[in-house]
């Protein structure tokens, strides 16, 4: 440290003669909030403000002194930022844009060693995509007929939608771009397609004269990248919860679920698990999760049996349902996910052991996991934090048979079809079957300890 502010002194000094320009920056980190921090008048903030406002009277070459505060949200995202890098995409031609992007023709080989690196695809480009590789489906076995097909007089872009990269900055001229941070949000399946096409065929690199088409658009702007990727991809056929998968909360939960004491795979971007050989049992999907959390936290089995996507609407009659299922200020405890997640993992093997139909496993499962974690509470309506906090692996057969007794009756008496478990009477006569029984156990188990300190009193 001595030595780096003795360097800084001498080239100050140095430089001092030509009027430098100088910005300070300062960073304080901890595992707090910075949010708060910076809500709530504290110490630190005076502190702070003194920091910048005396910094040009002690150095007078001091042009601006900004502080910044690191809590452990912002840490975790520097933790696991990809590192910036730039490419270059070597383009036949190019047309630009006045706000800032280009429609380039690409040889497919040019585009090909624009995605990888000695052979090996360059995952993090792809990492704004809301799905993975979808392997043998009807478009990529289309995508890979026509890439084999290089004798054909068809040019690949004729029949092809191409490839859209947004991008941080993007320079150069119109036959070689140069890409800073790029991220492929649409045309992952084309880019996979030509990944494995050179890799099967690699005399065609020098071979192969046809041409995909490249948009590539610049924008440091989150909100405008969401917006290029929410587009691009409501024009083919995409399930309403992929388009919430660079939704920074999804992140948050794909990394949460890696750690070993929950040892899942969250499936972020569709098929990125199955792609890897992962076990199958330890995948979970979005809309996987969110019918967990809709039937657990906010108790409505009905909703999470019937019409799941409707909370992947930006808004339903002026609600953001969404904000009800996915959001850190709702579950500060994002331990609820993993835990959600895993209570529905066993739940799924307990009932496959217990009931042979199919369909009334399906009718049953999120009825029995709000019963269940309202059991293993002793609470006929446990708030997020316990949820958060609940141990699943304590959570047995037993407990979970309790609840699928429970649960049964009740389902069989409505006429136990798909209609019952999709409307709303079942889950209303459970509610009320839990509100009645559950006071009435946590009064036998205050009775009982009760009874037991008044023995050990009197021994």
């Amino acid at each position: 440290m001595r030595d780096a502010i003795e360097r800084f002194r001498i080239a100050h000094r140095v430089l001092a003669t030509t009027r430098p320009t100088l910005n300070v920056s300062v960073l304080y980190a901890s595992k707090g909030d910075a949010e708060k921090i910076l809500r709530i008048p504290n110490d630190v903030k005076r502190k702070a403000e003194a920091v910048e406002s005396a910094a040009p009277s002690i150095l007078p070459t001091v042009t601006t002194c900004e502080f910044t505060f690191l809590g452990a949200r912002e840490l975790v995202q520097l933790a696991y930022a990809a590192p910036k890098t730039t490419y270059n995409l070597r383009c036949q031609d190019s047309m630009a844009s006045e706000r800032g992007g280009y429609i380039s023709f690409v040889r497919l080989a040019d585009f090909y060693r624009f995605i990888s690196s000695e052979g090996q695809l360059i995952d993090h480009i792809f990492d704004s995509n809301v799905r993975d590789y979808q392997g043998d489906v009807e478009v990529n076995k289309a995508i890979r007929n026509t890439l084999n097909d290089s004798a054909s007089t068809d040019d690949f872009w004729w029949l092809n939608n191409g490839v859209t990269i947004v991008a941080t900055k993007v320079t150069g001229d119109l036959r070689n771009l140069i890409v800073d941070d790029p991220r492929i949000v649409n045309g992952l399946q084309t880019s996979m397609e030509i990944n494995q096409y050179f890799k099967q065929t690699p005399d065609a690199l020098s071979s192969d004269k046809r041409l995909t088409v490249i948009r590539t658009v610049e924008s440091k702007n989150e909100m405008t990248r969401d917006r290029i990727i929410e587009a691009t991809n409501s024009q083919t056929g995409m399930p309403p919860a992929s388009l919430w998968a660079t939704d920074p909360i999804h992140r948050d939960i794909e990394r949460l679920f890696e750690l070993s004491k929950y040892d899942l795979r969250y499936d972020r971007r569709k098929n990125f698990w199955r792609n890897k050989d992962t076990v199958f049992s330890k995948i979970v999907g979005i809309t996987e999760l969110a019918q967990s959390i809709i039937a657990i936290a906010l108790q409505e089995p009905d909703m999470a049996r019937a019409r799941p996507a409707r909370y992947f609407k930006k808004t339903d009659k002026g609600k953001d349902l969404y904000k009800e299922v996915f959001n850190k200020k709702r579950y500060p405890l994002l331990d609820i996910y993993a835990n959600c997640a895993l209570l529905r993992k066993k739940t799924e093997r307990f009932l496959k052991a217990k009931e042979t139909d199919r369909q009334h496993r399906n009718n049953l499962l999120f009825y029995v996991l709000m019963t269940a974690s309202c059991l293993a509470t002793n609470s006929p309506k446990p708030t997020n934090v316990r949820l958060g906090k609940l141990d699943v692996s304590k959570i047995d057969d037993a407990l979970l048979g309790d609840a699928l007794r429970i649960v049964r009756p009740i389902y069989t008496r409505l006429g136990a079809t798909d209609k019952v478990a999709k409307g709303t009477e079942l889950s209303r006569r459970l509610k009320r079957k839990l509100q009645r029984e559950l006071p009435r156990a946590k009064n036998k188990a205050k009775a009982k300890a009760k009874s037991k300190g008044k023995v050990a009193r009197k021994k």
